[in-house]
């Protein structure tokens, strides 16, 4: 089961690095200021993934120029890498996305957004330790957004019932707490995101692994109620 992980790289990484507000007096930081700013907006807004790499390039060549203040360069320069490998990761190009993440925590230890993107692709290698290693920080660095609160539940349910379990009530007590780990960031999620739908898409996955299929169809329905094009929530919802 894949989330679209995407927008909330985005969302982590955005404009929050910038400080429009120059030092006084200083014409020269006022126009690199908006210089850096304009540039990240285009990286932010591209959609096209090959236009995001372009733009994003750009930004990482032009920073050292535009920026002197060392703090916020390396925190500018670590959004831009961040923005690119999300791109990457669009492409399925997983090891530029990790070589441009590596670079962006080298820079700056505290972006929430990259932790974020390796989840996704931790999640594609079905390597569920290590995406929950990298959720956890994610949410240290980062507590308000209900994606990563989602995507760390989908962790944990992917940890508790592998594909080799058969459906079925849970059966230890390591089972019973991750659940509970699990439902309380779905809980999280829901409370920072009430129109988010996977949440409830995420329930609906409990339900069936317990084999509880009439709840499971239950939550999918509220996913989609939410989300009419949540194809995820859909196609669970046709398996149950």
């Amino acid at each position: 089961m894949r989330i679209f992980l995407i927008a909330a790289i985005l969302a982590l990484t955005g404009c929050q690095t910038l400080n429009p507000a120059p030092p006084p007096g200083s014409a020269s930081a006022s126009t690199g200021r908006v210089a850096s700013l304009v540039q990240l907006v285009g990286c932010l807004k591209a959609e096209d993934p090959d236009l995001k790499i372009s733009r994003c390039t750009g930004l990482i060549n032009s920073v050292p120029e535009i920026e002197a203040d060392p703090t916020k360069r390396s925190r500018l320069l670590s959004t831009a890498h961040v923005l690119r490998a999300s791109a990457y990761i669009d492409k399925r190009n997983d090891i530029a996305a990790e070589r441009d993440i590596e670079r962006a925590i080298a820079l700056n230890s505290e972006n929430a957004g990259a932790y974020l993107a390796r989840s996704v692709i931790w999640q594609r290698k079905e390597n569920y330790v290590e995406m929950l290693r990298d959720l956890d920080k994610a949410v240290a660095f980062d507590s308000d957004s209900a994606v990563v609160y989602a995507a760390r539940a989908h962790a944990r349910i992917a940890l508790t019932f592998p594909d080799s379990r058969r459906s079925g009530p849970m059966e230890s007590d390591s089972e019973r707490d991750s659940i509970a780990e699990a439902r309380a960031d779905i809980t999280k999620a829901r409370a920072l995101d009430s129109n988010y739908s996977a949440p409830w898409r995420l329930l609906g996955d409990i339900h069936f692994e317990l084999a509880e299929y009439d709840s499971a169809i239950g939550h999918y329905g509220e996913a989609i109620k939410l989300n009419s094009t949540d194809a995820q929530a859909f196609e669970h919802r046709g398996s149950a």
